[in-house]
């Protein structure tokens, strides 16, 4: 009996003993496209440049920009999607994805993960996701254009703090 006991300490001891082994990359890649991964990457750049030039005029309030400020600014949103789309490309990100859903998930869990996703209820998350995410997004820009100005009263207030402290 203490044999076995001990068997049984030392097997949940050692990490990954007794469990499945790490998700395949052939099993990783299945999974990236049934939910569209690259696609939804690409559809997020394809909203930021709308997000950005929304933001941009939500924090400009009243003040109205001059057209060759206008221009410049619709050059730095372009500038700022192209650079984000080649820095974070899927040939540059899909490595990462595979790499990260190895060290996150068994061949077990990747395969319930999978059968998800091939069922209906995974197939409409998957194609209801764009709108839920862009939903979000925007819900989130207002959320933060809203808390920006209490954001910059407590930097204002504890700058003042900081500053007397400092005398």
């Amino acid at each position: 009996m203490r044999t076995i006991l001990l068997a049984v300490v030392l097997m949940a001891a050692v990490p990954g003993f007794a469990q499945s082994p790490p998700a395949s990359e052939e099993s990783i890649r299945e999974l990236l496209a049934l939910t569209n991964a690259k696609s939804v990457l690409e559809g997020a750049w394809d909203q930021m440049d709308g997000l950005m030039e929304k933001s941009m005029k939500d924090s400009l309030g009243d003040k109205k920009m001059t057209p060759k400020q206008e221009e410049v600014a619709a050059e730095l949103r372009a500038k700022t999607v192209e650079l984000i789309r080649t820095e974070l490309s899927w040939d540059k990100l899909e490595p990462i994805y595979i790499k990260l859903y190895r060290d996150t998930y068994t061949q077990a869990e990747l395969d319930g993960i999978t059968d998800f996703y091939r069922s209906d209820a995974g197939k409409a998350m998957i194609a209801k996701m764009p709108q839920l995410t862009q939903a979000l997004m925007q819900t989130l820009m207002t959320t933060m254009q809203e808390l920006m100005p209490k954001a910059r009263a407590l930097g204002n207030e504890y700058g003042a703090k900081i500053r007397a402290a400092g005398n």
